[in-house]
């Protein structure tokens, strides 16, 4: 394993599952992928999604670890306010 670990954002995901190819190489070469909680809500809830999107989505959440939030994961947080600035 080459120790790369990433977490995708919602428009992240979004490119991903249409097949953007920078982040399909990044996402096979990771050790660990993982998304926040609030980006399965946010794609989710997308208005009059396909089923095939839904599907592929389901599929994909498989595959990663999904992330809840909480404000006591300091560190967590903190990565995360440091990787949106």
């Amino acid at each position: 394993m080459n120790g790369n670990k990433y977490i995708f954002d919602t428009n992240a995901v979004i490119s991903l599952l249409k097949g953007d190819n920078t982040l399909l190489e990044i996402s096979e070469k990771a050790e660990w992928i993982g998304i926040s909680i609030i980006s399965c809500l946010e794609f989710l809830a997308f208005p009059d999604m396909p089923s095939d999107d839904k599907a592929l989505f389901e599929s994909f959440i498989g595959r990663v670890d999904v992330i809840g939030l909480d404000f006591s994961n300091k560190p967590l947080i903190d990565s995360i306010i440091n990787i949106r600035i």
